[in-house]
């Protein structure tokens, strides 16, 4: 789950490769409504390739709750660019990750507050 993530969101079996992913240059973390948390590394950088693992983690985690859950409720399919995604880990439990190169840091909003000690968690 490192640079690849299996993709169960198709009937066919599919892998998610984040470096192959296109930019996003219209995402305003300013629009996106919920909790955040700053990964700052501005003091220093943020190395080459710490979001795409984030991503392929999240996707990874939000697959296994399709897995294992017991009263068939699908999540939604994550949406995702090289620099921010979408995805929904249990019914409701929906975060967005937005990766700032300028800045060097790595926003996480959780859209739903009262998730926000489960997303500690993971």
């Amino acid at each position: 789950t490192m640079l690849l993530s299996r993709w169960t969101f198709s009937e066919n079996e599919l892998y998610l490769i984040p470096s192959l992913l296109l930019e996003d240059s219209s995402v305003e973390k300013e629009n996106i409504k919920g909790s955040r948390c700053l990964i700052d590394f501005s003091n220093n950088f943020l190395p080459n390739g710490v979001f795409q693992r984030l991503l392929c983690l999240c996707v990874a985690h939000s697959v296994r709750g399709t897995e294992s859950e017991s009263n068939n409720k699908l999540l939604m399919e994550p949406r995702l660019r090289r620099n921010y995604g979408i995805i929904e880990f249990e019914p409701g439990f929906i975060i967005n990750l937005l990766e700032d190169e300028e800045a060097q840091s790595i926003t996480i909003f959780i859209a739903n507050c009262e998730f926000a000690g489960k997303c500690l968690r993971i």
